[in-house]
């Protein structure tokens, strides 16, 4: 019964929106969806991005993308708002939920991250899944001559140094960006993605001891951590903004944390990730300056 249902429904809306999918079909538009874009910091990241590069490559043909989110229930405005180079972004929450519909009807709607990543090495060898999207890396990485998908611009530069003395971080230091998912996102408890946050203090204070500081980011109400100079709990502060969130991660000399949407925003600027406790491993693309430690798990 649900299914039928279902059926009607789509039906109706092909119906309903006809004239705008044979608009969209014949000036060549798509509208890419995603699961979880809007309510997810790192999707909002990893998808655009690989169906930005997926593009670029070859891999997918060359249409004109509109992303449709409202920017009402994006988790980052900025990060929506930077997608505008790549993609025609329709954020007004009106525009987009009469544009929604063309997203799920999968002659206008075709998947933004798909499952099922498929790609041809230089030498003919097929790969598929994790190592797919690995080589779709390297491939776009030649053409694009090794530069990142976005680099930091004069702007945000100029709105960091303001941010980074908030912060207590004096002008020209360098920082690492520390995030680590607990059970406070999004309820998760019991995630083998969620990590002891404690488990990196000796990281941490690695790094503090040679000159640098720590930024942990995140979400209000992660776990205290230390309480010394060179480590600031800027996810508890009360200086967080959207564009903040995205320089502390854009402008790190690293990212260390663990399975998370961080580590999806640090690879769109090319900085080097290093990864406790991951699971699975094959938790996206390995990048040529990544590091990786898998998470140690006890099967009863």
């Amino acid at each position: 019964m649900v299914l039928v249902a279902g059926s009607v429904i789509r039906g109706l809306f092909v119906v309903i929106y006809a004239p705008a999918i044979i608009v969209a079909l014949l000036l060549n538009l798509r509208f890419p969806h995603s699961h979880a874009i809007s309510t997810n910091f790192g999707h909002l990241a990893s998808d655009p991005h690989w169906y930005a590069i997926a593009q670029e490559i070859g891999l997918r043909p060359k249409r004109r993308a509109i992303l449709v989110v409202s920017r009402n229930q994006v988790v980052n405005r900025y990060l929506l708002e930077m997608w505008q180079s790549k993609f025609t972004v329709v954020s007004h929450p009106v525009l987009a939920m009469l544009l929604t519909p063309l997203k799920w009807l999968s002659i206008t709607g075709p998947p933004m991250y798909m499952l099922r990543y498929e790609v041809t090495k230089p030498n003919g060898e097929p790969l598929k899944y994790g190592p797919a999207l690995d080589e779709i890396s390297r491939q776009f990485e030649k053409k694009n001559n090794g530069k990142p998908l976005f680099t930091l611009g004069e702007e945000i530069h100029t709105r960091g140094k303001v941010g980074l003395k908030q912060l207590g971080i004096p002008p020209g230091a360098w920082w690492v960006a520390l995030h680590v998912r607990e059970a406070s996102y999004h309820g998760t408890n019991g995630s083998p993605r969620n990590s002891d946050p404690l488990s990196y203090v000796d990281a941490a204070q690695a790094i503090i001891d040679r000159g640098g500081y720590v930024v942990r980011i995140g979400n209000k109400g992660m776990t205290p951590i230390l309480q010394t100079e060179g480590f600031i709990d800027y996810a508890n502060s009360n200086v967080k903004s959207d564009w903040l969130d995205i320089y502390l991660i854009g402008g790190a000399r690293f990212l260390l944390g663990s399975v998370s949407g961080p580590n999806e925003i640090a690879r769109l600027f090319g900085v080097p990730v290093a990864s406790a406790n991951m699971v699975p491993m094959c938790q996206g693309p390995l990048g040529k300056n990544d590091l990786r430690i898998p998470k140690l798990m006890t099967i009863f």
